[in-house]
C-alpha cells in the first residue's frame, strides 16, 4: 500500500516533465530523413542537429553482414526544401572510432537555414567517389 503512495508524486513530475516536453515539439518543424542503403552496408542511427551557421547531421554505417575490418564506401547527403527543390548536395566519408568497431561515423555540417529543411536524403556508396 505504502509503495503505491510513493510512486504518485513521481508518476505526476514524470507527466509534468512530459507535458513541457511536448510542447517544445509542437514548436519545432518535422524533417523527414530518407536513408538508402548499398548493397554491403546499411546506415544506421542518424541524427540532425540544428545550429546557427547550418545543420548538423551525424550519423553510422554498419556492414549488414557484421565483421571486423574496413568499411568501404562514402555517404552522399542531399537536402530538399518545399517542393521537393534540392538545396544542397554534399559527400562525407565516414570513419571507424577503432580498429575493433563494427561500425564507422559520418558527420557534415551542412551550410543552410534549417527551417528551409523539409527531406534529407542520405545514400551510402560502396566505393570512392571520383572528382571530375
Amino acid at each position: 500500500m505504502y509503495k503505491y503512495i510513493s510512486t504518485v508524486p513521481l508518476l505526476l513530475a514524470i507527466s509534468a516533465c512530459a507535458s513541457l516536453s511536448g510542447n517544445m515539439q509542437e514548436s519545432t518543424h518535422q524533417i523527414n530523413i530518407d536513408k538508402i542503403d548499398s548493397r554491403s552496408t546499411k546506415i544506421g542511427m542518424v541524427s540532425l542537429q540544428p545550429e546557427e551557421t547550418g545543420l548538423w547531421v551525424r550519423g553510422e554505417v554498419a556492414r549488414k553482414i557484421p565483421m571486423r575490418g574496413p568499411i568501404f564506401g562514402h555517404v552522399h547527403i542531399d537536402v530538399f526544401g518545399e517542393n521537393a527543390t534540392k538545396l544542397v548536395s554534399l559527400i562525407a566519408n565516414h570513419q571507424r572510432p577503432n580498429r575493433q568497431a563494427l561500425n564507422a561515423r559520418f558527420s557534415k555540417q551542412i551550410p543552410v537555414e534549417p527551417d528551409r529543411v523539409k527531406r534529407v536524403e542520405i545514400t551510402h556508396h560502396p566505393d570512392r567517389h571520383c572528382q571530375s
